[in-house]
């Protein structure tokens, strides 16, 4: 090869590692999220063209490099609850009842009651009690009080992880 041909080849590798750098540089801060693809150096894409000076011409749609994504991590519902972040203890008092209501009706209504507040909350009774006297002395006509004691927990942490989910 005579030394013209080989200084034009190494002006023109020079040039273009040059220009590959500048690229690099430019887009540093995407170069994570970039897919790349090796080149295939044995046969022109389309809208490629060899010349006979041994130089490839690149040109076309072809040569773009379109960042890919980087799926990231997202507390969702559908991926459970990792904890609550506030639980407290509520007590609920009814107000005095006759006959036919009982303790486990009353905690059941104070739950709803709970749930309809905080609809994606937790709920567990911790404790119930009665308290009755009656209210038409000398007759028997009892009066019940009841008291339930709720466990509620409020405030969903939802569990962090890639899924579907996540956008």
């Amino acid at each position: 090869m005579p030394a013209d041909n080989r200084t034009a080849v190494i002006v023109g590798a020079l040039a273009l590692i040059g220009v590959i750098g500048a690229a690099v540089i430019a887009n540093w801060d995407k170069l994570d999220r970039v897919a790349i693809e090796p080149y295939a150096a044995s046969a022109p894409a389309s809208g490629q063209s060899i010349s006979g000076n041994n130089n490839t011409q690149i040109s076309g749609s072809n040569n773009v490099i379109n960042p890919v994504p980087t799926p990231t991590a997202c507390r969702e519902k559908a991926h459970g609850v990792e904890k609550f972040q506030r639980v407290t203890s509520v007590s609920k008092i009814s107000n005095p009842m006759g006959g036919g209501f009982n303790q486990v009706a009353w905690c059941n209504q104070a739950i709803a009651e709970l749930r309809a507040q905080n609809p994606e909350g937790a709920f567990e009774v911790e404790s119930s009690s009665e308290t009755s006297r009656s209210t038409c002395a000398p007759f028997n006509c009892p009066q019940y009080q009841y008291t339930c004691t709720v466990r509620a927990s409020t405030d969903p942490l939802y569990v962090e992880k890639l899924s579907s989910a996540c956008r």
